[in-house]
């Protein structure tokens, strides 16, 4: 087979764009499985990986915050 559907393939376009979009999906999430396993990262299956933020970065993100916070605080 060469790569396209047969003339007889009843699925849709539509079908193959949710096939596509799945089929990247699971690519994602097994790059990303890979990419933990080489770093040792603790990673919980079925948790979003912005819920496994380092402390340093969310000490970084809550200092920024504070101060945009202050900003717009002080520009009203």
């Amino acid at each position: 087979m060469s790569g396209t559907l047969p003339t007889n393939d009843f699925r849709t376009s539509l079908d193959q764009k949710q096939q596509r979009r799945a089929t990247e999906r699971d690519a994602r999430r097994l790059r990303r499985r890979r990419n933990r396993e080489q770093t040792s990262t603790q990673h919980f299956e079925g948790m979003s990986t912005d819920d496994e933020e380092n402390q340093s970065d969310i000490n970084l993100f809550s200092t920024q915050k504070r101060k945009l916070s202050r900003f717009f605080l002080f520009r009203k």
